[in-house]
């Protein structure tokens, strides 16, 4: 991991969990780093800039439609997709931060190639 993305991810863990920020909790502890699924097929993960931070009850195993990994399309219709999650969250982080993700990046030029069977 390249020292540039390691600090992106620990800016997104020090922002605390963005299901959180957008109920209104404030003084948030460091969250855990979730990798947007956007575009990518089972198995793969999206580069380092492509993440949220969510809390563990958002996150994984505190039940469908409260965890993400226990029922995404419930916790998107409730919480927002993981794509307006993200958007929010870079907003907040470039008002304080100034962008800490390389120039130009958006996620879509940056999706991991994907091997087409034909």
């Amino acid at each position: 991991m390249k020292k540039a993305e390691k600090f992106f991810l620990d800016i997104v863990s020090r922002e605390g969990c963005v299901v959180c920020h957008n109920l209104g909790y404030r003084n948030l502890p460091n969250a855990s780093i979730h990798h947007l699924r956007f575009g990518v097929g089972a198995g793969q993960r999206n580069d380092n800039y492509a993440c949220i931070g969510l809390c563990h009850a958002h996150h994984q195993q505190e039940g469908h439609g409260v965890s993400l990994h226990d029922g995404q399309g419930v916790w998107e219709e409730i919480f927002g997709t993981e794509m307006e999650l993200y958007e929010g969250m870079i907003e907040r982080i470039i008002a304080r931060y100034g962008d800490p993700r390389p120039e130009g990046y958006t996620i879509e030029r940056n999706l991991p190639k994907v091997k087409r069977i034909e």
